[in-house]
């Protein structure tokens, strides 16, 4: 894209890193019903693992690394649709949703 430095596509990852380090912590706060415990930290290391890779794909995108941020955009896609999956099990229609938006 004309004009449009690596960097900046960094800023966005990076906020969405932020995001999901937010909804992370959110997830780690709701109580665990003894029949949804395994699911519920499914989901925790789920939003875990993709907030870790939203910073690895803005570093990518920092450094113009373009092979790293072509894997990168590939796992993300992988992680969102599998949080999607899990958050929809739980009931979390919203989460669900918005992950599910990502990846189109």
């Amino acid at each position: 894209m004309p004009g449009v430095s690596s960097r900046q596509f960094a800023a966005p990852w990076r906020e969405i890193e932020a995001v999901s380090y937010a909804a992370d912590a959110e997830v780690q706060a709701l109580g665990r019903p003894a029949a949804q415990a395994g699911t519920i930290e499914q989901l925790v290391a789920g939003y875990f693992d993709e907030a870790s890779n939203e910073r690895n794909l803005a570093t990518a995108y920092a450094s113009g690394d373009a092979g790293a941020v072509e894997a990168d955009y590939r796992t993300f896609i992988t992680l969102a649709r599998r949080n999607a999956a899990v958050a929809a099990g739980l009931g979390m229609t919203d989460c669900a949703k918005a992950q599910s938006a990502e990846t189109n």
